[in-house]
């Protein structure tokens, strides 16, 4: 019997007891929604983190600060007359750069210019703010307009909370506008800078809070904070250094005990997503484990479903066998029937978490998802064939205790049996 004859034969087969086969569908098709549901969580949650790269700063580098300083808590604040000092870090100076040059494996050690100014205005309400110089490279998801050119000597990119508070109606609506900063001298003198945005990034889980200017601005604002005091010019907050992307986990760990000895923290990017990344992954193993148990279930579902058959068809099996049909083609024609249900019931599970996918999708990035652009539920074609194919195999092994045993009937005791 030829393979494709196997299968038409073994799919006709699966009908002679209908609600028995669709009982056991059900249970595969339980397992495997349940399956594809959370691993669409799961990678669509992981393709989300690997864009909030983009949003903090380059993969394979280290963000360095003193060891046991605070960070910007990311909340704008209404400025009131004096900034309330909220970001907190101890400067750094060039002796810092030389200290962490030494340690091994860190290369492209640079001071990081990170100026504090007074506040952001558009002319109406003044708000404090952070701002950094956009690095030409740095890839972004933006909400509206475009990233900082060269020859963008001053270009902005806001952030979407910052768009609000400034009283734009939405990011399309702030590219092209003036918004002024301005910063105080060590005399306390201040100056206004006048910026144009440029680009509004998405809203992202990570993102610091930080406003992003081209460098040329950035650097005018620090020459005017410093006063061209040498003390102060030599300053900064934040240090950046790269490795290579061929280091392990344990170099990178090492790299970051060894700053940790000289008195400095460093972050990858992926550890500043990391906690929100172990979360989901903890959560998706979870659900993963209801799929794990109704997919049990079904395996003994599947056992039981073609024991009966067995039982039903000896006659028609010992037939078959006296004219002819070999052992391995009545234990193939079973396997083949068992393979069948976990296929028909992965691939309606599978088609059915994509279609509740689809619609937390679309519900969700309107409601309560919509400040995370690019946040949904995702399902490769790969991950949902991996799933099936796992149930099929797992379906294939469960049917071969009722296919062995089909296939060592006796044709003569068979035609016996009643």
């Amino acid at each position: 019997m030829r393979i494709l004859d196997t299968i038409a034969t073994a799919n006709g087969n699966l009908t002679k007891n209908k609600l028995r086969t669709f009982l056991t569908i059900v249970a595969i098709f339980i397992g495997a929604y349940t399956l594809s549901l959370t691993n669409g969580v799961g990678t669509g949650f992981g393709e989300y983190f690997d864009t909030q790269i983009a949003n903090v700063g380059f993969a394979n580098s280290l963000i360095i600060t003193r060891k046991n300083e605070s960070v910007f808590s990311g909340n704008i604040q209404e400025y009131q007359g004096a900034k309330k000092g909220n970001f907190g870090l101890t400067v750094m100076k060039p002796d810092d750069l030389t200290k962490i040059a030494q340690v091994k494996n860190l290369r492209n050690v640079e001071r990081t210019r990170d100026v504090s100014p007074e506040y952001i205005t558009n002319g109406g309400k003044k708000f404090e703010l952070r701002i950094s110089p956009y690095l030409d490279g740095l890839q972004q998801e933006l909400s509206a307009g475009r990233l900082i050119t060269p020859t963008d000597k001053n270009g902005i990119i806001l952030t979407k909370p910052y768009v609000e508070v400034l009283g734009f109606s939405n990011p399309q609506d702030a590219i092209g506008k003036r918004v002024i900063v301005t910063v105080k001298d060590p005399q306390q003198k201040t100056k206004e800078f006048e910026l144009i945005v440029v680009g509004v990034r998405s809203n992202a889980l990570i993102e610091g809070g930080s406003l992003q200017a081209s460098q040329q601005i950035i650097l005018d604002m620090d020459k005017y904070e410093s006063g061209g005091v040498p003390s102060l010019e030599n300053e900064f907050l934040f240090a950046t250094a790269s490795y290579d992307s061929n280091l392990s986990d344990n170099d990178i760990a090492s790299i970051k005990n060894d700053l940790l000895k000289l008195g400095y923290e460093g972050q990858t990017i992926e550890d500043q997503i990391g906690t929100a990344a172990r979360f989901i992954t903890i959560f998706q193993i979870a659900l993963n484990s209801f799929g794990a148990i109704a997919l049990i279930a079904a395996t003994f579902g599947i056992i039981n479903t073609l024991l009966m058959a067995v039982k039903e068809r000896t006659r028609e099996i010992g037939l078959s066998k006296a004219l002819g049909m070999r052992r391995l083609t009545v234990f193939s024609l079973f396997s083949i029937e068992a393979v069948l249900i976990g296929f028909w019931g992965s691939l309606i599970g599978i088609a059915a978490a994509i279609g509740t996918g689809a619609l937390f999708n679309n519900v969700a990035t309107k409601s309560f998802l919509k400040d995370f652009e690019g946040l949904k539920m995702s399902f490769p074609f790969m991950n949902n064939l991996r799933i099936m194919l796992l149930i099929m195999a797992i379906a294939f092994i469960a049917g071969t205790l009722p296919s062995r045993r089909a296939s060592k009937l006796d044709p003569i005791e068979a035609l016996r049996y009643e």
